[in-house]
């Protein structure tokens, strides 16, 4: 996951590649808070030529300096280098320790479709849909943007398929 600052501002956050309107439902869960951290995952953003034009108005376009790119398959992940805000530099290298991070970097990554012609050096527009973002508390590191009730839902799905997988693979051990 790529762990961003993002600076708030009524209804608005500014992340290190623009600034954005913020869906009511994030916008109420920042609260009056003036700082967060923004977790965005490589696979919520895509090559802005590449994106279903559906889907186009649910999220926000912006140009970035891609740094580096490596291909994994049938994926293309490409580097974006940003500047660290002071001020949260401390909170995100915390929360990058807690949750077994690789370390801090000032670059986020972004994992593209294998059809992008996104290259070493360029500059390019990406697309991402902010209903996507995880807001933290800087101060506590808290997922202020949690649904338990979606949560519990996958962790109940979760258990279910491991009690069937269970069950089949007791079933097959059986029949040898």
């Amino acid at each position: 996951m790529n762990f961003l600052p993002g600076e708030v501002s009524g209804g608005t956050i500014t992340l290190p590649f623009g600034e954005f309107d913020m869906p009511e439902s994030i916008a109420s869960a920042v609260g009056d808070r003036g700082l967060v951290i923004v977790g965005l995952r490589p696979e919520h953003f895509e090559d802005a030529r590449l994106v279903d034009p559906s889907k186009k108005d649910r999220g926000h376009t912006f140009e970035a300096q891609i740094d580096v790119t490596e291909w994994l398959g049938a994926e293309l992940y490409a580097y974006v280098p940003f500047e660290m805000h002071e001020s949260v530099k401390g909170q995100l290298e915390e929360l990058d320790r807690e949750l077994d991070g690789e370390g801090l970097r000032t670059q986020f990554v972004v994992a593209l479709d294998s059809a992008s012609r996104v290259r070493d050096g360029d500059v390019t527009d990406l697309w991402f849909d902010p209903t996507k973002m995880m807001i933290f508390d800087p101060e506590t590191s808290e997922n202020l943007t949690r649904d338990d009730a979606e949560a519990e839902r996958i962790e109940t799905e979760n258990a279910e398929d491991r009690k069937r997988s269970l069950e089949r693979a007791q079933k097959q051990d059986a029949q040898v």
